[in-house]
């Protein structure tokens, strides 16, 4: 929601400040793809490229909704209570899609 408020705000400060924390978050969770499209959007936020960002935008939000449904079948809100892996060894991926 942010971000989209950002987008149409044309606050490219705002919107850059909230795509970085997308970016980060995506790669701890190993969602390279959106990751990097992400990354992208931060560095053409910084550099004040509204036009660049609202055509690289939807690419984006797209691969995080992707993200967001893959997460939504493996974790619901009874499992967010407990450690589903308490050994650590198993592994969630979430690329290639």
């Amino acid at each position: 929601k942010k971000l989209e408020d950002f987008l149409k705000a044309g606050d490219m400060e705002g919107y850059g400040i909230q795509v970085h924390s997308l970016k980060s978050t995506s790669a701890t969770i190993g969602a390279t793809a959106l990751s990097e499209k992400a990354l992208e959007l931060e560095h053409l936020a910084k550099e004040g490229k509204l036009g660049d960002v609202r055509l690289k935008h939807d690419p984006m939000f797209a691969e995080y909704s992707w993200v967001l449904n893959a997460l939504a079948k493996v974790v619901t809100e009874e499992d967010a209570m407990e450690d589903p892996d308490p050994d650590g060894d198993s592994i969630l991926e979430l690329e290639p899609r």
